[in-house]
């Protein structure tokens, strides 16, 4: 039986989205909150390994009790649990803190997880660091950029990702940590049953004490990274229009302007 961890993240939708200048932090209070797209990829790789090789997943999010409605979700797309980390102690934590925050929660919860599936990155803030992070925090090998979990035996994993201009097939040794990008695959349906199981399948809570954090690691005081200045990008530049009659042409107007 292998045992999986999807990380996933509660974020406000982007377009609805405002920022407080003062401390450079997402302003959630109001704003309509959706499972981040590539945290679903990460459940939809979860289950795709679950139909081909008996495993148990756990949904693991960190956030405030209104998160407890994605791991649902994450439930219904057919992870078989969901564990909920919120503290006010968690408020205000960059990548780094999360990571760290996601490392001490599996470490306490799943000690012997054999895959650790994130999502390639988070909307709201499109950093991509939080996996690679977390794969430091555990001490795990890290595969990013993977489109798909084919198949597991053997201690291994044989799945496909993507590498610059090309996809690769490799055989992962577990344990592991990986980052799931969109890949191919069509998103599933959720299934009546799937969901009316995931409302009645209680969810596990922590606080920072329960998974032993260091508290000079997480929330704001434990956060390195600093939004210094926010403004608005606006663009003055305007584009110029080149006509050419022949090959030759072309070249010489193109290296004109290396």
């Amino acid at each position: 039986m292998i045992e999986i961890i999807t990380t996933i993240k509660q974020v406000p939708d982007t377009s609805k989205i405002r920022v407080d200048k003062e401390s450079g932090t997402l302003i959630r209070k109001g704003v309509p909150a959706v499972l981040n797209p590539y945290c679903e990829w990460a459940v939809e790789a979860a289950v795709s390994l679950k139909e081909q090789t008996p495993s148990t997943i756990t949904a693991l999010t960190m956030g405030p009790p209104s998160a407890e409605d994605i791991l649902i979700r994450a439930m219904a797309l057919g992870a078989d649990n969901g564990i909920l980390l919120t503290d006010r102690k968690f408020a205000g934590s960059d990548c780094r803190a999360t990571a760290y925050i996601l490392a001490q929660a599996i470490k306490f919860s799943a000690p012997n997880a054999d895959i650790i599936i994130t999502g390639e990155e988070a909307i709201d803030g499109d950093t991509a660091q939080v996996p690679a992070e977390l794969s430091v925090f555990l001490d795990m090998p890290f595969i990013p950029y993977v489109i798909t979990l084919e198949s597991a035996d053997d201690g291994a994993v044989t799945l496909i990702h993507e590498r610059e201009n090309r996809r690769e097939r490799i055989r992962v040794k577990t344990p592991f940590v990986c980052s799931i990008t969109t890949g191919f695959r069509t998103r599933r349906l959720l299934p009546l049953t799937e969901t009316i199981r995931a409302l009645s399948t209680p969810i596990t809570r922590l606080s920072a004490t329960e998974i032993a954090c260091d508290e000079k690691m997480i929330g704001l005081k434990g956060s390195p990274t600093r939004v210094i200045k926010i403004e608005n990008v606006v663009t003055t530049r305007g584009g110029k229009t080149f006509h050419w009659e022949n090959r030759n042409e072309r070249k010489a107007v193109i290296e004109s302007l290396v």
